[in-house]
């Protein structure tokens, strides 16, 4: 993901460059390619959800008997656990979206 965001940034250095000869503040131009990454980070979790789900439940049969005597169900964990699993994929892809979005975009605003 930084990888993409990274190079839509590189791609958008022309209109970087001309909001600063505007006199643009640094915020200004930063804000649109921070709620982007943030956006990348949201529908990036979403979609490994999304994939994550299937694989989990062709899975489940295999890795329930190989925990066979300690009463161990692999679905029921996850479905119990849901929210708090998807909160936190959403939690850490929202941040690794900012985190690379601030970080690309700082290479373009130095002065």
């Amino acid at each position: 993901m930084a990888i993409i965001i990274g190079f839509k940034i590189s791609q958008k250095r022309e209109e970087i460059e001309i909001m600063r000869l505007l006199s643009a503040t640094n915020w200004y131009i930063r804000w649109p390619l921070f709620i982007e990454g943030v956006l990348y980070g949201l529908v990036s979790a979403v979609l490994a959800m999304f994939i994550l789900y299937p694989l989990l439940a062709a899975s489940a049969p295999k890795v329930d008997a190989y925990f066979t005597g300690l009463n161990f169900d692999l679905m029921s964990f996850f479905l119990s656990n849901f929210w708090q699993i998807i909160g936190l994929e959403m939690l850490v892809g929202i941040g690794l979206g900012a985190v690379s979005s601030f970080i690309a975009v700082r290479r373009y605003l130095r002065v």
